[in-house]
């Protein structure tokens, strides 16, 4: 499966890196922090969410305690509050607009000045 390593116990085959955090929940993701699926070290096993797992591996970053999102357009990482919310989150979309707010008032006049 995608190169996890893998331990058999009985009957029964496990993905080693939740064994080693005693994770049987499949609602909760354990992340390889530096993306190596093979080092199942403690320091590099990280437990979270299915959306908090999404978010990183979409380019989301916490800094100073707050999610912040890279906008398609600029580029720049910004705090989720300056992004529009579009939806609730559906097939691993996570509901929020790919820009920013103030990316998304720049295109929004460039259509209206094309009009």
């Amino acid at each position: 499966m995608n190169g996890y390593s893998k331990t058999r116990i009985g009957n029964k085959t496990y993905q080693t890196h939740r064994l080693k955090l005693n994770v049987s929940d499949k609602n909760i993701i354990v992340h390889h922090t530096d993306k190596n699926p093979k080092n199942n070290d403690l320091n590099n096993l990280q437990i979270m969410t299915k959306k908090e797992h999404i978010r990183i591996h979409k380019g989301w970053k916490i800094i100073s305690g707050v999610w912040a999102k890279p906008c398609k357009k600029c580029g720049k990482l910004k705090p989720e509050t300056d992004f529009y919310i579009k939806t609730k989150e559906v097939n691993g979309k996570d509901g929020i607009s790919t820009h920013c707010k103030e990316c998304t008032s720049e295109i929004n006049n460039q259509k209206t000045q094309k009009k």
